[in-house]
């Protein structure tokens, strides 16, 4: 498995920390006698901070910083949000 950034978004905390949020997806490569290696996506995607701490969207532009089960911060692309 290969992860592929496919994105970043900087957001504010509600303690005013800038973060730097990361989209990944998960692709893995196949052999096809007629094209050779071909990319083939898992579907599978996920958020990370620049901490390596997961990241849930909760809608678009708002976020949750978390670490296992515990909540860290919420963080938004919107500084005026909080």
């Amino acid at each position: 498995m290969i992860l592929k950034k496919t994105g970043q978004i900087n957001a504010t905390t509600d303690s005013g920390e800038t973060v730097l949020i990361s989209s990944y997806k998960r692709v893995r490569h196949e052999f096809d006698l007629e094209k050779g290696f071909i990319e083939i996506d898992d579907k599978v995607q996920f958020l990370v901070d620049h901490y390596g701490r997961r990241v849930n969207c909760i809608e678009k532009g708002n976020y949750q910083i978390i670490n296992g089960r515990e909540l860290i911060d919420a963080a938004s692309d919107d500084p005026a949000a909080f």
